[in-house]
C-alpha cells in the first residue's frame, strides 16, 4: 500500500470539508480559464458572460477594494528602509510610525529575522492599547498571540481543546466551515446549535441548552462554545443581553468561549458591536474571573481587507499558566507568524490620530469603504427580497447575505432522485448561467428542508446593481422552469 493511498491517509483529513473553496469554486476557476483561453485564441466565448464574479469568499481586494494608503506606506518603508532617505514622499507621522516598527524589530533595519513566537512585544502592546480603546480596560501583552490570520489561532485553540473523539465543540449553524473542518481534522465531535432565522439569526439559549443536554446524554464532554459576532454567513450582530446569556451558560457549564470577532468593524445596522471581553468584564466577579475566553481578530476583514498579508491575533482571558505555556509551545513549533502580517496587525491596531498628517486621508478611505459596503448590503438585500420564493434577513454586519430559497417540491424531488443537493445544483446553475459564484447553504449547515446560499457583498458598486439584476433574472427563470 502506498503512503498516500486513500486507505492510508489520515481519515480525519479525508472527512474534512471546506465549502467556500470547494466544488463550486473549482468549477468557477475552470470556467474562467475557458473564457480566457477562448479570448487568447480568438474564439467565441463559450459562456454568456465575460468573467466570473467571485462572491464566494470574503476577499475584498480580489474584488478591487483598494488597500488603505497609510499601512501600505509604512510597510513599504519597513521593508525597504532606504526610503527613509526620501522623506518628502511620505507624511511625517508615516515616517515616525515606520521608524518605531523598524526599531521594534531589533534587527538593524530588516524584518527578515524570526521574532518572538507570540509576536513582537511592541506590536502586542499596540494591540493591548487597541483593546483598551475598545473595551475600556487593557489586557497584558502576555495574553496576546499574533498569528497568521485568525484561522491559525482558531485551529491552534481547537487542537488544544480536542484530545478525544468524545470532546465536543458547540458551533452555530449556519457556521463558517473552518470550524467544522478543524473539528473533523482534530478528531473531535461537532455539536450544532441552530441560530433563529425568524429572529434575525439570534442565539436561542433554550435551544442551546437542549442541544448541550443531548450531547451530554451521548457521553460527549463539551469543551468549547463558538460564537461568530458579527455573524458569518448570516450577518447578525448580537445584543449585549444575548451575549450575557451566552457567557452565563459558559460559566455554568465550565465551557471555554471562543469569540470570533473578525468582522467587528463591519456594522451596518442599529446594533453596535460590543466585544465579548467587554461584556465579560462588566459581569459579577465569579463570572468575570472564571469564564475562559479566547477572542480572535484579523486584518483580512473590516475596512482593511488585507487577506493576503495573513495577520491576526487571539487574546485570552482566565486561561491558566500551564495552558498558556502550551500555547506558547505550539506557537514556537511554527517559530513565529509571518512578520509582514505582524506589522500589518500593529498598524491596523495603531491608526493615525486626529491631528496627524495622515488622518484626513485615512478616515476618508475608511468611511468610503464602510459606507460603500453598507450601500451594497442594502441594495442586494432589497433585490433578493423582490425575488419570488426568496426571503433574506438584512446584513447587520460582516460581508455577506444568506438568503433562503423556497424550492418547488418538483425540483426537490428531482434532486433527491439524482442524489444531489438542491441548493448546490441551484448555485451551479447560477454560475454557468450568469457567471456569479456563490456558496450553497449546505456548505455552512442549515436546518433540514431549508435551502440557502451565501453571497459576499464585495463586488464594486458600479457592478453590484448589474449583478443583482442578473441574479433576479436567473432566479425568475429557474423558478418558472420548476413551477408547481
Amino acid at each position: 500500500m502506498k503512503a498516500f493511498s486513500r486507505q492510508s491517509i489520515n481519515p480525519c483529513i479525508i472527512a474534512t470539508q471546506y465549502a467556500v473553496r470547494g466544488k463550486l469554486v473549482l468549477e468557477a476557476n475552470g470556467i474562467q480559464k475557458e473564457i480566457e483561453e477562448a479570448k487568447k485564441k480568438g474564439k467565441t466565448n463559450p459562456y454568456p458572460f465575460d468573467k466570473v464574479v467571485y462572491c464566494n469568499i470574503g476577499n475584498p481586494q480580489i474584488c478591487n477594494q483598494q488597500p488603505l494608503t497609510y499601512p501600505r506606506q509604512i510597510i513599504s518603508i519597513v521593508e525597504y528602509p532606504e526610503l527613509l532617505n526620501h522623506t518628502s514622499f511620505f507624511p511625517k507621522d508615516v515616517i515616525n510610525h515606520a521608524k518605531k516598527i523598524i526599531n521594534s524589530l531589533g534587527c538593524t533595519g530588516t524584518s527578515g529575522a524570526y521574532t518572538n513566537s507570540m509576536g513582537v512585544v511592541q506590536f502586542r502592546k499596540s494591540i493591548c492599547k487597541f483593546i483598551k480603546r475598545r473595551d475600556g480596560t487593557a489586557p497584558s501583552p502576555d495574553e496576546v498571540f499574533i498569528t497568521d490570520g485568525a484561522s491559525t489561532g482558531i485551529k491552534m485553540i481547537l487542537n488544544m481543546l480536542i484530545s478525544h473523539p468524545l470532546h465536543g465543540i458547540m458551533i452555530p449553524i449556519p457556521q463558517y466551515p473552518l470550524y467544522s473542518a478543524a473539528i473533523s481534522q482534530f478528531g473531535g465531535f461537532q455539536i450544532n446549535y441552530y441560530l433563529d432565522e425568524s429572529k434575525k439569526w439570534s442565539t436561542d439559549m433554550t435551544s442551546v441548552r437542549k442541544v448541550y443536554e443531548q450531547a451530554v446524554e451521548k457521553g460527549i464532554q463539551v469543551k468549547g462554545f463558538v460564537c461568530i459576532n458579527p455573524g458569518n454567513p448570516t450577518g447578525q450582530v448580537l445584543t449585549v443581553q444575548n451575549m450575557k446569556e451566552i457567557i452565563e451558560f459558559c460559566y455554568e457549564k465550565k465551557i471555554c468561549l471562543l469569540a470570533d470577532e473578525v468582522y467587528q468593524e463591519n456594522i451596518y445596522g442599529e446594533i453596535p458591536f460590543t466585544s465579548f471581553r467587554k461584556v465579560l468584564k462588566s459581569m459579577r466577579d465569579e463570572v468575570k474571573n472564571t469564564v475562559e475566553l479566547v477572542s480572535f481578530f484579523s486584518v483580512s476583514k473590516g475596512f482593511y481587507g488585507e487577506c493576503g498579508k495573513r495577520g491576526g491575533y487571539f487574546q485570552i482571558e482566565n486561561i491558566n499558566s500551564f495552558a498558556r505555556s502550551q500555547m506558547y509551545k505550539m506557537a514556537s513549533i511554527n517559530l513565529c507568524s509571518n512578520v509582514i502580517g505582524q506589522e500589518m496587525v500593529e498598524i491596523i491596531c495603531n491608526p493615525p490620530k486626529e491631528g496627524d498628517e495622515s488622518y484626513p486621508k485615512y478616515i476618508n478611505e475608511k468611511m468610503s469603504i464602510l459606507n460603500s459596503l453598507k450601500r451594497k448590503a442594502k441594495l442586494l438585500h432589497s433585490v433578493l427580497n423582490e425575488c419570488e420564493g426568496i426571503t433574506c434577513n438584512e446584513a447587520m454586519g460582516a460581508l455577506y447575505l444568506f438568503p433562503k430559497i423556497k424550492f418547488s417540491n418538483k425540483y426537490i424531488d428531482e434532486c433527491k432522485r439524482k442524489d444531489q443537493q438542491p441548493d448546490e445544483v441551484y448555485c451551479l446553475r447560477m454560475l454557468k448561467s450568469i457567471g456569479v459564484c456563490v456558496v450553497p447553504g449546505s456548505g455552512f449547515g442549515q436546518k433540514d428542508n431549508t435551502y440557502h446560499f451565501r453571497i459576499a457583498i464585495l463586488p464594486p458598486e458600479n457592478e453590484i446593481q448589474n449583478i443583482a439584476n442578473k441574479i433576479k433574472i436567473f432566479h425568475t427563470s429557474f423558478m418558472k422552469e420548476y413551477d408547481h
